[in-house]
């Protein structure tokens, strides 16, 4: 991994990295609910409008997460 500010670059074991990615996935997933609902609040038309592209696109982003920590 390398530092976006001073450019140090910290050697992290791909275990360790992937270990952190899926923590962040599961406590990602549960509080996705409560992250659709205060949308929905907020906004519902914009939340329906919207739907049908993160449906397609979160499992392409969460791919591309998956490819990027390989890439690291």
């Amino acid at each position: 991994m390398e530092c976006e500010n001073c450019n140090h670059v910290f050697e992290v074991s791909r275990t360790v990295l992937h270990s952190y990615l899926i923590s962040d996935w599961e406590k990602r997933g549960f509080t996705k609910p409560v992250r659709l609902a205060r949308e929905i609040r907020k906004d519902p038309s914009h939340f329906i409008i919207g739907l049908p592209f993160r449906v397609i696109s979160k499992p392409l982003r969460m791919a591309k997460e998956l490819v990027e920590s390989y890439d690291s």
